[in-house]
């Protein structure tokens, strides 16, 4: 399989250019493609044991929170999908630098916020405030390697009403802390 997956890095073109997506949950839509990242993207093969659960989930106008964006994939599924305003946080400057070159092409109402989430009180910005400052989301998307129990605890208000999440967890303890 690897020697596979390196031929075929091979033949694919080295320069970041804009390309409409040919598979995947965005099909259609257009992002700058760079192939060292975002093949599995691009060829729908990024992540897909989300697609169904996110065709079931999302909603035409939904009001989506894309949590830990890493390159933008999950913001422009969210917003291609739904159509809807999809705002994407990340605290890392190269994510959300990779993230705005990746969806420049989309033309999706996509907002990118430079900040990690957490409960704390002492002026972060909170999924709580997050809900005041941009609107209260429909939907959460959040992948925030181990932080999502803390994010979660910080979403009192914002969780009161039906709000749709798919939070990635990694491990049990965490697991059983977002759950609980």
């Amino acid at each position: 399989m690897q020697i596979v997956r390196s031929a075929v890095h091979q033949l694919l073109p080295k320069t970041v250019s804009p390309r409409r997506l040919i598979f995947g949950l965005a099909k259609g839509c257009r992002a700058n493609i760079d192939f060292r990242y975002d093949a599995a993207f691009y060829f729908g093969r990024h992540e897909p044991h989300l697609f169904p659960h996110y065709r079931r989930l999302l909603k035409p106008g939904m009001r989506c929170f894309d949590i830990g964006m890493y390159r933008g994939w999950d913001a422009l599924n969210l917003s291609y999908l739904t159509g809807g305003k999809t705002i994407s946080f990340d605290g890392n400057p190269d994510c959300l630098e990779m993230t705005k070159q990746f969806i420049e092409p989309s033309g999706l109402d996509i907002t990118l916020v430079n900040a990690y989430l957490t409960s704390r009180a002492d002026g972060s910005l909170s999924m709580d405030r997050a809900s005041a400052k941009y609107g209260r989301p429909d939907f959460i998307k959040m992948d925030v390697e181990g932080a999502e129990a803390d994010i979660l605890r910080g979403a009192t208000e914002t969780l009161t009403d039906r709000v749709l999440l798919i939070v990635e967890t990694h491990g049990e303890v965490v697991e059983s802390e977002c759950v609980g």
